[in-house]
C-alpha cells in the first residue's frame, strides 16, 4: 500500500545494502542563478558536491548526473499481510535486529475502510503490511523470511522471486493517483515502542503508521561526505493520511499527535523525504545533522541568495535575509 516517496525520492529497495541513492552519485552538471554550467565533483566544486547530495533543490538546476549502477537483476520480495497487533509488530522489530544488510523491509499499520474497491481478505481491518526487498536469490531470501510467516495467519502473501523491473509491486502502491498528507521521525530504537503506536491507529481519522528498518549502509557514510544526515537512527517512523476531502489542520493535529506520542524514542530529527504538505519552516534544520543545515546556509547565500530555487526542501527566504 502507500510508500511514499517525496523530494529526495524516499528510502528504495536496496537502501540497506547499498545505502542512500545520493551515495552513488559520481558527477553532477548544475546551473546556478547566476546562469553558469557547472560541473561538480568531489574534486571540483566539493562544497557543492556535499551539499547537492542531500540538500534538496537550493542550488540550481541539475542538469546532468553521472551515478554508479549496481548488479540487481532480480529480487526476492512482496508482501505479507495479517491482521496488526502486538505480536505482529512486536515480532517485526525482533526480527529486523538480525537480519542481513541484503534485506530491506517496512511495516505499514492500515486501517483498510469496508469498501468494495478493498480486496476481501483485507476489506474493514486493521491490517499490518510487511513490505520485503531481498537483493540475493530466492532460497536465501525465504531463509530470512520464514519466522514472520510464523507471527500469526497471513491475510495475503505475494513474495516471489522478481525481475527488479517488478520490484515496485513489493509497494503495492494504488494505481490511481491521490492528494496525501504526512509527516515522521527518526527513532534511536524499536524495542518498547509497539503498546504506543498500536494505541495511536484507533483514531477516527485515516492514519497509515509506517516503519522502515534502517542501518546497515544507511548507516555508513559514504566515501565522500554529502549532506544526508541521521545515519545513526535505526527506523524512520512515519504517518501518512489521505488528503482528499479532509480538513488539513484537523491531519495535522492527529499526525502532531503521533509524533508526540513517540517521543522518548525519538533521535530528534526527521526525513525531508517524507514531508508531505507544507513544512514547517523552524522544522527543516531538524532534517540535517548538527552543524550541517548552517553550511548549507552559507553555501545558498553564495550561489543562490536571491532565493531563486524553491523546489524541494527549501531554505526558506527568511534564513536569506530576504522577506
Amino acid at each position: 500500500m502507500p510508500c511514499p516517496t517525496a523530494w529526495g525520492g524516499g528510502i528504495g529497495l536496496l537502501a540497506r545494502r547499498y545505502g542512500y541513492a545520493a551515495d552513488q552519485v559520481r558527477r553532477l552538471e548544475l546551473v546556478t542563478a547566476d546562469g553558469r554550467l557547472r560541473e561538480v565533483t568531489a574534486e571540483f566544486e566539493p562544497d557543492l558536491f556535499w551539499a547537492l547530495r542531500g540538500g534538496g533543490g537550493n542550488f540550481g538546476v541539475v542538469t546532468g548526473m553521472e551515478i554508479a549502477l549496481v548488479p540487481v537483476p532480480r529480487l526476492y520480495g512482496g508482501g505479507l499481510y495479517f491482521d496488526a497487533g502486538p505480536a505482529i509488530l512486536d515480532g517485526w522489530l525482533r526480527w529486523t535486529a538480525s537480519v542481513p544488510e541484503e534485506m530491506t523491509s517496512a511495516i505499514l499499520l492500515i486501517p483498510f475502510p469496508d469498501i468494495p474497491e478493498v480486496p476481501d481478505p483485507l476489506r474493514g481491518r486493521l491490517v499490518a503490511h510487511i513490505q520485503l526487498a531481498y537483493a540475493g536469490d530466492s532460497d536465501a531470501g525465504e531463509t530470512v523470511i520464514a519466522p514472520l510467516r510464523d507471527l500469526g495467519t497471513c491475510l495475503v502473501d505475494t513474495v516471489r522471486d522478481m525481475a527488479f523491473a517488478e520490484s515496485a509491486a513489493v509497494f503495492d502502491d494504488p494505481s490511481d493517483p491521490h492528494s496525501y498528507q504526512g509527516t515522521n521521525i527518526f527513532l534511536r530504537e524499536g524495542t518498547g515502542t509497539t503498546e504506543t503506536i498500536l494505541a495511536q491507529t484507533g483514531s477516527e481519522l485515516p492514519l497509515i503508521i509506517g516503519l522502515r528498518h534502517l542501518g546497515g549502509a544507511l548507516s555508513r557514510p559514504p566515501q565522500e561526505p554529502s549532506a544526508v544526515g541521521h545515519r545513526d537512527a535505526r527506523y524512520l517512523l512515519s504517518v501518512l493520511s489521505p488528503a482528499d476531502g479532509l480538513d488539513p489542520d484537523l491531519l495535522g493535529t492527529a499526525h502532531n499527535g503521533v509524533l508526540d506520542a513517540i517521543q522518548p524514542w525519538t533521535t530528534g530529527g526527521f526525513s525531508l523525504n517524507f514531508q508531505f504538505g507544507p513544512a514547517d519552516p523552524t522544522r527543516i534544520p531538524a532534517g540535517y545533522a548538527p552543524g550541517d543545515y548552517q553550511r548549507l546556509l552559507d553555501l545558498k547565500k553564495q550561489v543562490a541568495p536571491i532565493f531563486l530555487f524553491r523546489g524541494g526542501n527549501t531554505i526558506p527566504a527568511t534564513a536569506l535575509g530576504n522577506d
